[in-house]
C-alpha cells in the first residue's frame, strides 16, 4: 500500500509547507501535491491525527463531491428520474478491471489524488453542459481554476479534460468553418494553464518516456518476456477490457444523428481518444499511465451509464402492453430454469461430459 507514503507527504506540507520535501530533502517536488497539502492544511488547522483526513474525511468528501457532480451531468443526459438513479448506480458501482490496483469504480481510495481529482474533471464536464445549455460568464477564468485543480490533483486529469475540449472544439470548428471567440479563449487559457502548471511542477521528473505498448507488461510481469504482436494482442484485449462498455455506448452515440453533434458528447470523445493513445504510447514505472485512460474512463462512463438506461427506457416503453410483457416474463423465467437444469462442466455427469 501506498499510504505510508501519502501520509509522509501529509505531515510534510502540514509542517513545513510545499516548499519543503521530507522524503527528498533538498530537491524539488515533482508531484501531484495539491490533495496532500490541503490534507495537511486541514489536518493542521483542525489539530486532528495525521492520518483522519487521509484515510476518512478528505475520501468522503471526495466521493460527495464526485457522486453531486455526476448527478449533475447525468441529470443532462437521462431523460427521467428513474433512469438517472439506475445511471448513477452504474456510475458508483461499475468496475471494468479489478486485476489492475482498485479498478476503475468509484471506491478508488488506493489513491486519494486520483479521486478528489476526479472531482475537478467532472465540474470541466459539468461547465461544458452549462455552456451547451446558455452562455456563461467568465467561463475562461472559470476554466482556469478548474484545470488548475485538475492539474495539481493529478496531471492525467488535467490533459484529459483539456484533450476533450480541444477535440471539441476541432470539431466545432470544422464542422461550422468557424469558431466562437469565446470558445477559443476557452482553450487558449485552458492550454496555457496545463503548460504552465506542468512545466512548473512537473517537467523534470523523468518517470515517464515514449515507449509504446508497455503497459501490458508492467501490469502482467509474465508479459514482460514478449513482444511484437503477442505484446500487441495483449494491449489490444486489455484496452477492449478497459472500455468495451463505454465503447460500445459511444458507437451507440455515433449511430443516433441527435446524439453526434452534441457539444458535451464531443468532449466525452476527445477524453477517451486521449486516454487511450496516452495509455498505449508513454511508458512509466508499474504501468501508471493508464491513469490518464482511468481518468478518461470515468468521463465516458457517465455518457455510456445513461446512454444505456435511455436505451432500456425505450425498449420497456415498447414492451408496455399486457402480452409483450408476459412474453418477456416467460422467456426470462424459462431461461432460469434451463441454466438451472445445466450442471457443471466440472461436476462428471453425462450431460457434463457431452457439453464439454
Amino acid at each position: 500500500s501506498d499510504f505510508g507514503f501519502f501520509e509522509a507527504l501529509t505531515v510534510s506540507f502540514s509542517n513545513w509547507g510545499i516548499t519543503e520535501n521530507s522524503l527528498a530533502v533538498g530537491s524539488s517536488i515533482k508531484y501531484h501535491w495539491f490533495v496532500y497539502a490541503w490534507m495537511g492544511g486541514v489536518t493542521k488547522a483542525a489539530q486532528l491525527p495525521s492520518w483522519v483526513m487521509l484515510s476518512r474525511a478528505g475520501i468522503v468528501i471526495g466521493v460527495v463531491a464526485v457522486v453531486c457532480l455526476a448527478w449533475i451531468a447525468i441529470s443532462y443526459f437521462c431523460r427521467s428520474y428513474l433512469s438517472r438513479v439506475v445511471a448513477l448506480l452504474i456510475f458508483c458501482f461499475f468496475d471494468s478491471y479489478p486485476s489492475w490496483g482498485s479498478g476503475f469504480r468509484i471506491g478508488l481510495i488506493s489513491s486519494p489524488s486520483q479521486l478528489i481529482g476526479f472531482a475537478w474533471l467532472l465540474a470541466i464536464l459539468v461547465l461544458i453542459i452549462e455552456q451547451q445549455k446558455q452562455k456563461v460568464k467568465y467561463s475562461s477564468l472559470l476554466y482556469l481554476v478548474l484545470f488548475t485543480g485538475a492539474m495539481l490533483s493529478k496531471i492525467s486529469h488535467g490533459v484529459v479534460g483539456l484533450s476533450g475540449l480541444i477535440f471539441l472544439a476541432t470539431v466545432e470548428l470544422i464542422s461550422k468553418k468557424k469558431i466562437t471567440l469565446q470558445r477559443l479563449s476557452d482553450v487558449v487559457v485552458s492550454l496555457t494553464t496545463v503548460v504552465t502548471l506542468f512545466l512548473m511542477f512537473y517537467f523534470g521528473a523523468n518517470n515517464a518516456t515514449i515507449s509504446p505498448l508497455k503497459f501490458p507488461a508492467a501490469i502482467q510481469g509474465e508479459l514482460s518476456n514478449y513482444a511484437g504482436v503477442f505484446i500487441f494482442s495483449a494491449s489490444v484485449v486489455l484496452m477492449l477490457g478497459f472500455v468495451n462498455f463505454q465503447l460500445t455506448a459511444v458507437l451507440g452515440g455515433l449511430s443516433s444523428r441527435s446524439i453526434r453533434g452534441n457539444s458535451v458528447f464531443l468532449f466525452c470523445i476527445g477524453t477517451g481518444v486521449s486516454g487511450v493513445l496516452l495509455s498505449l504510447v508513454i511508458d512509466v514505472y508499474m504501468g501508471a499511465q493508464l491513469y490518464f485512460l482511468h481518468s478518461a474512463t470515468i468521463v465516458l462512463l457517465i455518457f455510456a451509464a445513461c446512454f444505456t438506461t435511455n436505451v432500456i427506457d425505450s425498449f420497456v416503453e415498447k414492451l408496455l402492453s399486457a402480452r409483450k410483457l408476459l412474453l418477456v416474463i416467460c422467456v426470462g423465467f424459462l431461461s432460469a430454469i434451463v441454466a438451472w437444469l445445466i450442471p457443471s462442466l466440472d461436476s462428471g455427469s453425462k450431460l457434463a461430459i457431452l457439453l464439454r
